[in-house]
């Protein structure tokens, strides 16, 4: 997903926080400070820091809904 993130919105990560039921990586999209994660109980999640930049969020559901769902094939 963080490859995807990158090519599509020009997402900037910092390096991981591996746990042992989770993962955590902060980036940024436009000066939007967000964090893409992975946990065992909730699985891939994506959230802003700030919850007035929510419709970054909302373009990333989007994206992911409308467009790569749509397109993804299990051969890529």
């Amino acid at each position: 997903m963080a490859t995807i993130l990158e090519k599509e919105f020009n997402a900037v990560f910092k390096m991981p926080i591996n746990g042992f039921d989770a993962v955590f990586m902060d980036f940024e999209i436009s000066g939007v400070k967000m964090l893409l994660g992975w946990a065992i109980w909730s699985g891939v999640f994506v959230m802003c820091r700030n919850s007035k930049n929510n419709d970054v969020v909302e373009k990333i559901k989007t994206f992911f809904e409308d467009e790569y769902l749509k397109n993804y094939s299990p051969e890529e």
